[in-house]
């Protein structure tokens, strides 16, 4: 995401909860899972249909259901990303002040549900397009998220006195923001403006899942045989950095239809470490 001038933090800045949301539900409960169809790979012939392995199976009923983080990333800076997990807001602060990475990061809550619009990413993107995402399972996040907004333009950064955000909370708040924006996109012929949702870092085992897409004009893979390459050499850094990591990390594209105003996952590949 790009960067911002910092804001003061407030209480108006968190999504409001929807009235009658039971604050002791399961977080499973709240995000649930959906039965999503088979999906067609991307390199399967016409007319035959691969089933994803169970596990991005489970990828994409969260993203049909309660939904998935995306955040976009710079292929060279990509392992940064799996950098500074599991920091403090102190530690953090000190990292950023350092010109370092702090482990805050700014996702887009997607669904299918909504028409998808990821920071420099997809086909009408031509100025330094991003073709690789990461995505993270809200429900596996754990405790470190810092804010929720409808806007990305209203959000900012870390302050002294930022609070991380409990597992529970922050799935009733994504619940909320969900709601919030499926009302909005009913009433939108096109994407609606970026939203974003603020971690500071997040357990390993909540991502499993990257995003490929091609972007417009020059410049970048043009199909996922040219960029397989280049997420393989992502996973086998994470890999050595997370001493193994989740083992596996499956490879989706997404298709979106302005018409019905879905996205759908496409499952491409699954890609593990290598030595």
């Amino acid at each position: 995401m790009r960067p911002r001038p910092a804001t003061p933090a407030h209480p108006n800045a968190h999504v409001e909860h929807l009235q009658g949301l039971a604050g002791n539900r399961a977080v499973s409960e709240i995000f649930g899972t959906a039965p999503a169809p088979v999906v067609q790979r991307n390199d399967d012939p016409p007319g035959t249909a691969a089933a994803p392995p169970s596990g991005a199976q489970s990828l994409i009923d969260e993203f049909a259901a309660g939904g998935l983080l995306v955040r976009t990333v710079q292929t060279k800076h990509a392992i940064k990303e799996f950098e500074n997990l599991q920091v403090s807001v102190e530690e953090a602060l000190a990292l950023a002040k350092a010109g370092n990475h702090s482990g805050l990061r700014k996702w887009t809550l997607a669904n299918e549900g909504l028409i998808a619009n990821f920071y420099k990413m997809g086909p009408n993107v031509h100025a330094m397009a991003r073709y690789m995402a990461v995505l993270a399972q809200p429900s596996q996040v754990g405790d470190r998220f810092v804010a929720f907004h409808e806007k990305d333009a209203s959000s900012g950064n870390l302050q002294e006195d930022t609070q991380l955000v409990g597992q529970q909370e922050a799935a009733e708040k994504i619940e909320s923001l969900m709601v919030t924006l499926k009302e909005k996109q009913a009433e939108t012929s096109g994407a609606l403006e970026n939203n974003e949702i603020q971690t500071l870092g997040f357990s390993p085992s909540a991502v499993t899942g990257l995003l490929y897409k091609a972007g417009g004009g020059f410049g970048g893979p043009k199909d996922w045989a040219s960029a397989k390459a280049d997420f393989q050499k992502v996973v086998n850094g994470v890999g050595a950095l997370l001493d193994g990591g989740p083992g596996e990390y499956h490879v989706f594209t997404y298709v979106t239809d302005e018409t019905s105003k879905k996205t759908t996952l496409q499952y491409l590949d699954t890609l593990s470490p290598q030595k």
